[in-house]
């Protein structure tokens, strides 16, 4: 009953209450300094390792591991969301959605996708902003159920940055292809270093 105060309420107070916010506090910021920091840093390195080992020449700084979502039935809508991850450590979500009314596409369809994207972007934050994007997916259709993949490329309107983008999909569609391009924005919210503090 008196654990706030070493059960010895006569000889210890704790006059404000927050001797528990405090407590929690310092157990956070020992978990983040020791354990989150530490391994984000040694998953940057090795997403990175791999990356530059697979592909010894590459420009890439930045990776994007989310979900996307496309309808097309002459125009053409995307949405996607998920994490980015830079050189830098730096950590965050992304959200990229069509402009309305930039999108056009031949083929139509809707699918839902896991997809992963490569970009010479610096940091994360110079992912955010508008790009020209333009794209295809093939798939195999039985009964109107689509199996596929697809590949996008984008190239930043704000910052000259290209992206490269390959996806599976499953969807729904009279044909098992299409091609789209289309105006698009992206956020980067919620960002996070890894490094900071190390």
């Amino acid at each position: 009953m008196y654990a706030y105060c070493a059960n010895n309420p006569a000889m210890y107070t704790d006059a404000t209450g927050n001797s528990w916010d405090s407590f929690w506090n310092d157990v956070n910021s020992w978990f983040v300094e020791k354990i989150i920091n530490p391994v984000g840093c040694a998953i940057t390195d090795a997403v990175f390792w791999t990356v530059d080992t697979i592909a010894p020449e590459n420009d890439i700084n930045t990776i994007q591991l989310g979900f996307s979502f496309f309808a097309g039935c002459g125009f053409e809508y995307t949405f996607a969301t998920g994490y980015a991850l830079d050189r830098e450590g730096n950590f965050g979500k992304y959200i990229t959605s069509t402009i309305p009314g930039t999108g056009a596409c031949i083929g139509d369809g809707v699918s839902l996708g896991l997809s992963l994207s490569f970009s010479n972007a610096q940091t994360i934050n110079d992912l955010a902003g508008r790009n020209v994007n333009v794209g295809a997916s093939a798939g195999v259709s039985v009964y109107g159920v689509s199996i596929g993949i697809g590949v996008d490329w984008s190239k930043s309107l704000d910052n000259g940055y290209t992206t490269w983008s390959g996806s599976c999909n499953i969807g729904v569609g009279k044909i098992p292809f299409e091609g789209h391009a289309s105006l698009t924005y992206t956020w980067i919210i919620d960002t996070y270093s890894f490094r900071e503090g190390i």
